[in-house]
């Protein structure tokens, strides 16, 4: 690791979270170099020009690959809804919401500088098969990209995703098949939630984690890129995805709960409560924020029909894997128990 930081660009890992990694004094300050060193290197290949940038990037495609899903996949993400009003740098053991702007500490820059690289290779031609890895590539990263950065900035990460899409078509599949397997786990988690209702063990818990996890990136792409939610979570014909039904029945079975087991997690059950319901806002197409602090005992949320959809130019090319399950509720870096 240090050997690489003179001369390369470096990997990102779960420790240079900082204070959001829990790994001590010592282990922050390091991560903090670490992160200083990745920023300037990132920083300083957005200082070229475009043809200049389009060389370095064609020919070290592969380690600018390499940090950004590192990065992608290893960011902590911010699921509280208390710190989006306050922005920060570090929030201790709650993860991290990226800084962006003038002034901000060393990882607001390597936030900022991730992000607009992703939106600068976005918009790269793509001769050939070079450059062809460039994230987000496959579903996961386009998940882990909207976990990042689709509720801190919107409009940037719906660009990024737009672009992907568009540029690799079977992209769109490989989502609907991340969806799928989504499904699958959200029900196996959904199974031990639904088991803290009446006693708070260790798989309970885990599994109300995981639920908030899925909720809160799957609300996170419906926020910015609804469309390329919609058709694999609910149809505008049908009924709707095992995905939903699965988010719903939790929602119904553990999530509106007043139990005292569920109580005594209120924190991560209310997150997972208030994602749950945003994210079908935003499927829906609703204009407006629902309660999220609302418990409720009725059914799962209505289908129906998203709303528009948002994202950059990209020439006006259409809208068109590995582990692609792990982008929800299982990939990145977020609070646990």
């Amino acid at each position: 690791r240090d050997k690489s930081m003179a001369g390369t660009l470096i990997e990102f890992l779960p420790g240079d979270n900082g204070k959001s990694s829990g790994f001590g004094v010592d282990a922050e300050l390091r991560a903090e170099r670490v992160v200083g060193v990745l920023a300037d290197e990132i920083e300083g290949l957005l200082a070229l020009e475009t043809r200049a940038f389009q060389q370095r990037a064609e020919t070290e495609n592969e380690a600018i690959a390499h940090a950004l899903e590192s990065f992608l996949a290893h960011r902590a993400r911010e699921t509280a809804f208390a710190a989006r009003s306050t922005p920060r740098a570090h929030v201790a053991g709650r993860g991290h919401r990226p800084t962006m702007g003038e002034g901000a500490d060393v990882y607001g820059r390597l936030d900022r500088a991730m992000l607009l690289m992703l939106v600068r290779l976005a918009h790269l031609p793509v001769p050939g098969d070079r450059m062809a890895d460039a994230p987000p590539a496959t579903a996961t990263q386009l998940l882990d990209v909207a976990a990042v950065y689709g509720l801190s900035d919107t409009p940037r990460a719906a660009e990024v995703i737009s672009c992907a899409l568009a540029r690799r078509p079977a992209l769109a599949a490989e989502l609907a098949d991340a969806l799928n397997l989504a499904a699958d786990l959200v029900e196996l988690a959904n199974q031990a939630a639904a088991s803290y209702v009446t006693s708070a063990d260790n798989s309970a818990e885990a599994g109300l984690f995981r639920v908030r996890d899925a909720a809160f990136t799957l609300h996170a792409l419906a926020a910015c890129h609804p469309e390329a939610l919609r058709g694999g979570f609910l149809p505008s014909t049908g009924p709707p995805s095992e995905l939903a039904a699965a988010l719903g029945s939790c929602y119904d079975r553990v999530l509106a709960s007043t139990s005292p087991a569920v109580a005594a997690q209120s924190e991560v059950a209310g997150e997972a409560r208030a994602h749950t319901l945003l994210l079908f806002a935003h499927a829906l197409g609703a204009t407006g924020s629902p309660d999220v602090g609302a418990r409720s005992s009725g059914s799962a949320p209505a289908r129906g029909r998203g709303g528009g959809g948002r994202g950059g130019d990209c020439g006006g090319r259409g809208v068109g894997a590995r582990g692609v399950g792990a982008g929800v509720g299982v990939g990145g870096s977020t609070a646990a128990p």
